[in-house]
């Protein structure tokens, strides 16, 4: 079991800055054995209510400590250590 959930659910098909930082950031949580949620073809409204309702169970479902969302977006009032 992970103690870390990384929400990649932000990442483009053609990368910008965000999505380059992630993925160096990355490997080097590797020694942590993260797991690693995505989402494809997603507009910023879709992601954004992802991201506020179905993050938060998988959160609670993958029985994690930490949430680390590399995007200044996270689930808000649901109880995520992030």
């Amino acid at each position: 079991m992970a103690d870390l959930l990384v929400n990649l659910a932000f990442l483009h098909r053609r990368p910008t800055g965000l999505d380059t930082y992630a993925l160096q950031v990355l490997p080097a949580l590797d020694p942590l054995q993260p797991q690693v949620v995505t989402l494809t073809d997603c507009s910023a409204p879709r992601r954004l209510w992802w991201t506020q309702w179905h993050l938060p169970q998988i959160y609670r479902q993958s029985q994690c400590s930490l949430l680390f969302c590399p995007v200044p977006e996270a689930p808000l009032f649901q109880g995520c250590r992030f």
